[in-house]
């Protein structure tokens, strides 16, 4: 039940990610998430929501080292993980196959998961990251 107010356009620039939520903010009074599609820009955002003093919903994408520390400090509300590690085995899997005359499927789902602060330890401890 939320309505999109505003898109910003940042071409995985974390400078325009910045500059763009300010100008939301701004046009604005009442934000109450913002998703960010990578992590650079859930960075740019969140320094941008702590400078206005504002604190929506902040939900990023990629799981990036810097966004979970963020997440366990309680100024990330989620993050979109993907298996990056079985996206490339999949994909050298395909490309075997295809080589071979196989054929493969147009699609191959290689999952994702939401992180929330309830279960970013687990998700760290099962991909074998750094600890945060």
């Amino acid at each position: 039940k939320m309505k999109v107010v505003q898109e910003v356009t940042a071409n995985w620039d974390t400078e325009l990610a910045f500059k763009g939520i300010k100008d939301a903010l701004k046009a604005h009074k009442k934000i109450d998430a913002v998703f960010c599609a990578w992590d650079g820009g859930t960075m740019a955002v969140l320094q941008a929501l702590k400078a206005a003093k504002r604190d929506p919903l902040l939900i990023g994408f990629d799981c990036a080292p810097n966004a979970l520390k963020a997440m366990k400090a309680g100024d990330v509300d989620a993050d979109v993980a993907q298996f990056l590690f079985k996206m490339g085995y999949e994909g050298v899997v395909a490309a075997v196959k295809l080589a071979k005359g196989q054929k493969i499927p147009k699609r191959i789902d290689t999952g994702s998961m939401v992180v929330t602060p309830g279960n970013v330890d687990k998700f760290v401890k099962d991909n074998k990251l750094p600890a945060l």
